[in-house]
């Protein structure tokens, strides 16, 4: 190593006396620069220059002097060769960036309270059975939602359509959202048709609720062909089962359901009916003998950590000479009912709940709790049909 300074002076060392790139780290040996060798402290000043104090050693107050860090800014363009967990500021994108690979944004972490909150494996869970809101601080939040509506009743015949079914991806602000979960949808009594269920929605997304199951029209002996078509299932996320006699099902709403089946029974024992529309398929009509239509099928979901179906139909009433009523569609969708002799359809299972079979007494089986099943037709037209299940909104994102 060439000699630093000049030699026998007495005059301090000057960075004049120093030559560009001459101190070398392999020049100084480990810990040969103590804070005794040093005529003042060193010290790191806010605004990043050296300053010297008098004790002789390198203080923590020099190094950490400002409750902040400064980076100098840096446009998009001119960002600099990183190397990993290097930062700088892009005063461009207005954000701090973080070197990997590459250059990339830090951002903050959003948080969200709201509903019932549970926790999966790399998702968080907000559940609503009934209505609130899902509000997110701290910057864009991208969330994972289901939309269940409430399912539709069952009426003097035919099973109840199932609630609507929406699921997608949204990303919300530093907002509210506004969730409103449809509610049951309460039985008719004889011969009515079946009450729609209530929609349910989250913000803008709306799922619309399950169509009612058609009723009974018949005039005994003769039932004439002009009262025929003339008890439908209504319209919704998924359509009513039709009723006695050769009556439509209703119709389900693109996206979100299925059609109810169609009663194509014309004779006056046995009575029956078709099933409701389901998320997953349409319902099942009679078959013109003894069979009364099952409900549509529920769709699959595993949003919550646990693959279930929701919204399955109602299953059709019956009455009479051995009939068979219709059973419910998977996810939570109720039997239908018989009346006099014959055999209940069972309820719809693999949903949150399952469905309630029909019941020897014409009740139809109410649908699943918290499902969007449609409730089972009664046993045409005696007693009441089942209710609906009523919806749930459930919203979840990546921790």
């Amino acid at each position: 190593m060439p000699y630093l300074g000049r030699k026998g002076a007495s005059a301090p060392l000057t960075s004049a006396d120093i030559p560009d790139n001459v101190i070398q780290q392999a020049d100084i040996q480990d810990d040969a620069v103590t804070g005794a060798k040093l005529a003042n402290d060193i010290a790191i000043s806010t605004t990043g220059n050296i300053a010297t104090t008098s004790s002789g050693t390198i203080t923590s107050a020099g190094l950490v002097t400002a409750p902040f860090l400064k980076l100098t800014p840096t446009a998009t363009g001119s960002a600099p060769s990183g190397s990993e967990g290097a930062l700088y500021y892009d005063s461009t994108k207005n954000a701090v960036m973080v070197y990997g690979t590459a250059w990339s944004e830090i951002k903050s972490k959003a948080t969200a309270s709201g509903g019932t909150i549970t926790n999966i494996t790399g998702y968080k869970v907000h559940t609503f059975l009934t209505s609130g809101t899902f509000s997110v601080t701290g910057g864009l939040l991208t969330v994972e939602y289901l939309v269940i509506a409430g399912g539709g009743a069952g009426g003097g015949a035919g099973g109840g359509g199932g609630g609507g079914f929406r699921t997608g991806t949204v990303t919300i602000g530093s907002d509210q959202a506004v969730v409103v979960a449809g509610t049951t949808t309460g039985p008719q009594n004889t011969n009515a048709i079946g009450n729609n269920g209530s929609d349910s929605s989250f913000g803008l997304i709306v799922s619309r609720g399950g169509g009612g199951g058609g009723n009974y029209v018949g005039t005994t002996p003769s039932f004439p062909s002009n009262i025929r078509g003339r008890a439908p299932g209504q319209d919704g996320g998924s359509g009513g089962g039709g009723g006695f006699m050769t009556s439509d099902g209703g119709k389900g709403t693109g996206g979100q359901g299925h059609s109810g089946g169609t009663s194509i029974d014309t004779v006056n024992s046995p009575f029956t009916s078709a099933g409701g529309g389901g998320a997953g398929g349409e319902g099942s009509s009679d078959n013109g003998g003894q069979n009364s239509g099952a409900g549509g099928a529920g769709r699959l979901s595993a949003i919550n950590g646990t693959s279930l179906y929701w919204a399955g139909g109602g299953g059709g009433g019956s009455q009479g000479n051995s009939s068979i009523a219709g059973a419910g569609g998977s996810g939570g969708g109720g039997g239908g009912s018989w009346w006099s002799s014959g055999t209940g359809g069972a309820g719809g299972t693999g949903g949150l709940n399952n469905g309630g079979a029909g019941s020897t007494e014409g009740h139809g089986g109410d649908a699943g709790d918290n499902t969007g099943g449609g409730g089972g037709g009664m046993g045409i037209s005696v007693t009441h049909g089942g209710d609906g299940g009523s919806g749930i909104v459930i919203v979840r994102y990546q921790v």
